[in-house]
């Protein structure tokens, strides 16, 4: 859909808005939109949509850690802004309040024996998206780094750091998908492309971690080999990181001409490292797929016959 500039004034250029799209919105003259610049794009929506509280009530009926993940960061995510919960006992409660710690932006606001609700004391918009997606980009990036730095060093001393970077990444892309629901600020196609960057992002944390992991409790002894394949490893996932915040097709061009080398040195390691060499295999792959993405965002147009 294309649409000319229209001159208003000296400076100021107006551009009409599809009938059809403002009769499903249900807007009309006077109405306030919001405008959320991006690069050489910008995002139109309806101011109510940013401002709609949405509520929910949900039990939890498990003493489980990860009965109660399931509920309260679903309903998070989902975009609901007020969940009221009801639970039994001081253990539900206990594990209710290490979630809540999770969720950026919400807290427990009232709470009585065997009922609490939890709300959203910030108003989260737009803009934060991009921002907070870095951030889980960053996290994984410092994590790779503090991965290499003691594989070099021969002391894996800092399990604390890495475990910290872990659970930002998923607070980060936990709260990024909550945004995409909550304000539907993206299409359909870039909607779904974005939740398997951010997917992508949630996946290869654990994967750093398992290979820490692996090497602290001295599962396998880094050679000199192995510590030049994590180096690569960084640089790859470096890689992707610059093809995709750049948006620059010769770098995404090459996330997949040099991942044939990279995963053929991965493959002559597993025998020797097993385990160590098979996270950081898995995680080069789920990265080779951040080429693709760039591609299908920023360099596929649309036509018609």
């Amino acid at each position: 859909m294309r649409r000319k500039l229209v001159q208003h004034g000296e400076k100021t250029l107006m551009v009409s808005l599809p009938a059809k799209w403002l009769q499903t919105q249900n807007l009309k003259k006077g109405d306030e939109v919001v405008l959320a610049p991006e690069n050489s794009s910008i995002t139109i929506s309806k101011e109510t949509l940013l401002d709609t509280v949405h509520r929910i009530k949900i039990s939890i009926k498990l003493e489980s850690s990860l009965h109660v993940h399931a509920v309260l960061s679903n309903a998070y995510k989902l975009g609901y802004d007020e969940i009221a919960v009801e639970y039994s006992g001081k253990a539900q409660l206990a594990l209710i309040k290490k979630e809540v710690g999770r969720m950026i932006g919400f807290e427990i606001v009232s709470l009585t024996s065997d009922t609490c609700k939890i709300k959203s004391v910030i108003k989260s918009t737009v803009e934060e998206y991009e921002n907070i997606k870095k951030r889980s980009w960053f996290s994984i990036k410092s994590a790779f780094d503090t991965l290499v730095a003691d594989l070099k060093r021969g002391k894996m001393d800092n399990y604390s750091v890495i475990l910290e970077l872990y659970d930002n990444t998923l607070k980060f892309t936990d709260f990024c998908r909550r945004l995409i629901n909550k304000h539907m600020f993206l299409d359909v196609k870039n909607a779904c492309l974005e939740y398997s960057v951010l997917l992508k992002l949630l996946y290869s944390m654990p994967l750093i971690k398992e290979t820490y992991i692996s090497v602290k409790e001295k599962r396998v002894k880094p050679g000199n080999d192995f510590i030049d394949f994590a180096k690569k490893c960084e640089t790859y996932f470096n890689l992707c990181y610059d093809a995709y915040h750049k948006k620059d097709p010769e770098l995404a061009s090459r996330i997949v001409t040099e991942w044939d080398a990279i995963d053929a040195q991965g493959n002559n390691l597993l025998k020797k490292y097993g385990i160590s060499a098979s996270k950081l295999l898995e995680l080069i792959r789920l990265c080779r797929g951040f080429g693709g993405h760039i591609i299908a965002q920023h360099y596929l147009t649309e036509f018609k016959e």
